[in-house]
C-alpha cells in the first residue's frame, strides 16, 4: 500500500514501507496530536471559569474603587494603542 492511501487509515504506525516505517498516519497526528490536547485545554478553562464563578469577588465595590477605576485607564489605553 502507498503512504498516501496509509495516511487516510487510523492506525498510529504508518507502516514499515512509508518513510521507513517510524512515521504516525496523518489521520492519527491530527486527531490525538492537536485535536486531543486542544480539546483538554478547553475543558481546562471552562473549569477554570465555573471555578472561579463560584467564587466571592477578591475586590469589593469600596470607597477607592472610582479611583481604582481612574488609575487602570491609562495604563489599558497605552496597551491598546500599542497593541
Amino acid at each position: 500500500m502507498d503512504c498516501v492511501a496509509v495516511d487516510s487509515t487510523w492506525g498510529p504506525w504508518a507502516g514499515a514501507s512509508c518513510r521507513g516505517g517510524l512515521d504516525f498516519t496523518l489521520v492519527f497526528e491530527e486527531s490525538i496530536l492537536s485535536i486531543l490536547p486542544s480539546v483538554l485545554v478547553i475543558i481546562a478553562a471552562a473549569l477554570q471559569v465555573a471555578f472561579l464563578f463560584g467564587r466571592p469577588r477578591q475586590a469589593g465595590n469600596g470607597n477607592l474603587l472610582w479611583l481604582k477605576q481612574v488609575s487602570d485607564r491609562p495604563r489599558r489605553q497605552s496597551t491598546e494603542d500599542h497593541g
